[in-house]
């Protein structure tokens, strides 16, 4: 499935990334136009490891003896972050270059790297550079034209660079921060298509006994967007090992859906903090409301963040999305909401004394879920070098989601051994009682009773049934429902 999605991709073809563009009529003095993060290695032998930089640039001028040029940095603090944002000249940008590409023609600069051609008015220029280095680095490109006079006779820049790490379709076109992150992607969405093959066959379990209850299809909801993410992110992918670009708006797409995915996550587990369908039919006005506003804040935050991420983010000064303010903000809203989870489950669980083994397992489990990855991103901004600060959060917490869901479908599955199922009574008496204490011998449909007990019995045996009357209207019968929970079989009145 994944090499059928990647293929078709390949054939429809895709856009360049951002290491190429143009410039027309707007070419300023010093520019940043690229960069790219190459490996480190030992040895003499820098091009068997193919570290490369290749550049194309195609501009419109008069002639080739032009004052145009490509000029390297690399990140340390005389170099990158000392000329970005800074007061220094363009000749004094250019004269800090690690590395400088002079894309003309004269003395001192060899006749076969640009060639200009007459009836087209054009100069083009080619040639590559080999990375040396004994640590992974970032490597900044900026395209430099500091005599004014130059640059009004350029009406037209095109350029094409191209950056490789290796020659293995794991590394040779990813940048040394994105190394890793292929292989765990393509690992999660295919445990992501086993997770979601097994919530259809709970499902049909659940259905069957009247149990489907619609947090558990808001469960399915999430689980499918984000198995709709990784398919996407699988092929963007295997598109970017192949042909060394890809479409940015399949990355767009899969943020989308990961955020659709996490915030109907989000709102489920308030949902259960809160008791719905676990131990009442409907929750307060209060609780709604801030389960409503809270899930709303949150979603709307998110993709404020990625509204920003696609218009506002600089790359030339941010490495990744936690690494700006939204992110940092986007990080401290799990806070209030771990608060809000964790204060829910403690009050549910004391209130309904039976669930408390579920909402003990539930806080416990959650409240580290929805730590981990702020807590991960902190560590990883102040304690990790910049260049594996982004594959290390987003392998990390692609992991995360892996673990939270497993555990999702291990309290929740539809087995007799499972002491802690939550639902017990049928799907289609959901939103008919209030948020109720539960009292000694009090019935209420919502949580067990102390009734009788059998020994055996199976989940889906002999269950009671409706019937209907000559005018077609249902008639609700007193029926008994059992349910294998704790090794016996509980009595509920409904």
């Amino acid at each position: 499935m994944l090499g059928l999605l990647c293929a078709a991709i390949v054939l429809v073809g895709a856009q360049a990334k951002e290491d190429s563009g143009s410039f027309s009529q707007n070419l300023q003095n010093w520019q940043f136009i690229s960069r790219f993060c190459f490996k480190g290695g030992h040895g003499g032998s820098y091009t068997s490891l193919q570290r490369k930089f290749t550049f194309k640039v195609d501009y419109e001028t008069e002639s080739c003896k032009t004052d145009l040029n490509l000029a390297l940095y690399y990140d340390s603090p005389e170099q990158w972050a000392s000329v970005y944002k800074s007061d220094l000249s363009c000749e004094e940008r250019v004269e800090k270059a690690r590395g400088k590409i002079a894309l003309t023609i004269g003395p001192g600069h060899p006749l076969g790297t640009c060639t200009y051609n007459e009836e087209l008015r054009r100069c083009s220029c080619k040639g590559a550079r080999f990375i040396e280095g004994l640590r992974a680095r970032w490597w900044y490109v900026a395209l430099a034209s500091c005599n004014p006079e130059h640059r009004i006779n350029i009406p037209s820049v095109n350029f094409t660079l191209t950056f490789t790490n290796g020659d293995a379709f794991s590394d040779k076109h990813f940048s040394a921060d994105e190394i890793g992150i292929t292989e765990t992607n393509l690992f999660v969405t295919m445990v992501m298509m086993l997770m979601f093959v097994t919530t259809c066959l709970y499902a049909n379990l659940l259905a069957k006994r009247r149990l489907y209850h619609g947090t558990f299809k808001l469960f399915q909801a999430s689980i499918l967007f984000y198995l709709c993410r990784c398919l996407i992110m699988a092929a963007y992918h295997c598109t970017y090992g192949l042909r060394g670009y890809s479409s940015r708006s399949m990355v767009h797409i899969g943020q989308v859906f990961e955020m659709i995915s996490t915030c109907i996550f989000l709102g489920l587990l308030m949902a259960f903090s809160s008791g719905y369908t676990i131990v009442t039919a409907s929750v307060t006005v209060c609780a709604f409301g801030a389960l409503v506003t809270f899930t709303g804040m949150f979603t709307l935050f998110t993709f404020s963040v990625l509204i920003w991420e696609w218009t506002v983010f600089d790359p030339a000064s941010v490495l990744y999305t936690y690494q700006s303010p939204p992110g940092y903000l986007l990080t401290a809203i799990y806070f209030p909401a771990w608060i809000y989870f964790v204060s829910n489950c403690a009050y549910t669980g004391m209130k309904f004394q039976r669930k408390r083994a579920f909402y003990l397992a539930l806080g416990n489990f959650y409240s580290l879920w929805l730590l981990a990855v702020p807590v991960l991103i902190l560590i990883a901004n102040r304690r990790l070098e910049d260049w594996v600060r982004m594959k290390t959060v987003t392998i990390a917490q692609q992991l995360v989601w892996i673990l939270s869901y497993t555990f999702f479908l291990y309290i929740f599955r539809p087995s007799h051994g499972n002491k802690e199922f939550p639902f017990h009574l049928r799907a289609t008496r959901v939103g008919g009682s209030d948020f109720e204490q539960e009292k000694p011998g009090q019935d209420n449909n919502y949580a067990v009773e102390n009734g009788e007990t059998n020994e055996g019995g199976a989940l889906g045996d002999n269950e009671g049934e409706g019937r209907t009357d000559n005018d077609g209207q249902s008639l609700q019968m007193n029926v008994v429902e059992h349910f294998y929970n704790s090794a016996d079989i509980f009595t509920v009145k409904e």
